[in-house]
């Protein structure tokens, strides 16, 4: 069996090409070019990296890298921080509520999430599912001056994105994003859109389903066309008049600000400074580009997901004694907030397991 080797006739069919001419080749209706799906994916991807950078955490005794736990959280909303002594190993999981709310609508009790494995079984002297659907964990919403050997192994202390709604719920960011995502891709198919129609390139309609294969391939076709100057591209409809299928209402310049404009509502909602996109006709004063930028709104959000992340590392201190320590990125907030002379995170340390705290055997 000789080794795969990449050519440009494979290249070519992955592109959607004719091997041997170069031209479109015929494909089926459901095969698509560039969509709103394609673009989603990137946007949600985007999104994605947007958060599991935001925060730099340091000394958590976790397994975990800072990106880890940014990631846990944007996915989940909320997580449980817990000491499981049957594994000697403190863990930062998904939880739910397995009690009564208090007088102010917090969880008393809660159980935790784990992702496990049968390999993790062997840790603890149940199998791992068994043991955390019986195991129950006080949580701790306030800083603790007297500590008992029952908080030590039986706390939970609740890390939150950003404040709860009244049903002291979280929403995940991912979740929250995911309308304006697929929003924004849409503005840029549509601009994408506008700009073949803008070229000049004409539908043509054909006559009949003996040409229908010809027009399966119009995504393809259609690009293909506006790239190489040709003119017509066969069309299949029997009631859409020529008239309707060129038409182009909108201006390029449009489509690329409400865009933008979507774009700097996602930043300013993740607590990101965002820049905007103005008509270059028009006057613009500074109090009109801070607005538009969302700065205002951008520092209240990354001051609300701070003090539930500060909050958190001080109960877990008064806790176990560890000194848990979590501060926004510095590309984000320009300045140098672990005092090594630069204001750049250093992402080759792992920022997140240094220093271990011996604070639970003192």
């Amino acid at each position: 069996m000789t080794d795969p080797i990449i050519t440009m006739k494979s290249i070519n069919a992955q592109i959607g090409l004719d091997g041997k001419t170069g031209l479109p080749a015929k494909v089926s209706a459901g095969l698509r070019n560039m969509t709103n799906y394609d673009l989603t994916i990137k946007l949600r991807d985007q999104d994605k990296d947007w958060n599991v950078n935001l925060w730099d955490w340091a000394n958590t005794q976790l397994d975990l890298t800072s990106q880890d736990i940014n990631r846990l959280l944007y996915y989940n909303g909320q997580l449980a921080f817990a000491y499981i002594k049957e594994m000697d190993e403190f863990v930062l999981l998904p939880f739910t509520s397995v009690s009564n709310l208090d007088f102010y609508g917090r969880p008393k009790y809660i159980r935790l999430i784990p992702y496990f494995t049968d390999d993790d079984a062997k840790k603890v002297s149940k199998p791992v599912h068994d043991f955390f659907a019986n195991k129950k964990f006080r949580v701790v919403n306030t800083i603790k001056t007297e500590v008992t050997l029952e908080d030590l192994e039986n706390s939970a202390v609740i890390l939150r994105d950003r404040t709860p709604d009244l049903s002291g719920y979280v929403t995940p960011q991912a979740i929250m994003n995911k309308a304006l995502i697929e929003y924004e891709a849409e503005i840029y198919t549509f601009m994408r859109t506008n700009l073949i129609n803008a070229t000049g390139v004409t539908g043509i309609k054909v006559n009949g389903q003996d040409e229908e294969q010809e027009v399966l391939k119009a995504n393809v076709a259609l690009v293909h066309a506006a790239k190489t100057a040709q003119k017509y591209v066969p069309i299949v409809s029997k009631t859409v008049d020529l008239q309707e299928l060129v038409q182009s209402n909108g201006n390029t310049q449009e489509f690329l600000q409400a865009a933008q404009a979507i774009h700097n509502l996602r930043m300013t909602l993740n607590g990101l400074p965002a820049s905007g996109v103005y008509d270059k006709s028009q006057y613009v004063s500074k109090p009109q580009v801070s607005l538009n930028a969302g700065s205002i709104d951008a520092a209240l959000v990354l001051q609300d997901k701070y003090t539930r992340r500060d909050e958190f590392c001080n109960i877990v201190a008064s806790i176990w004694g560890i000194g848990i320590d979590c501060l926004p990125s510095e590309n984000i907030v320009m300045a140098d907030l672990d005092n090594n002379g630069v204001a750049f995170d250093d992402q080759t340390d792992n920022h997140s397991q240094e220093v271990k705290n011996d604070g639970m055997d003192n």
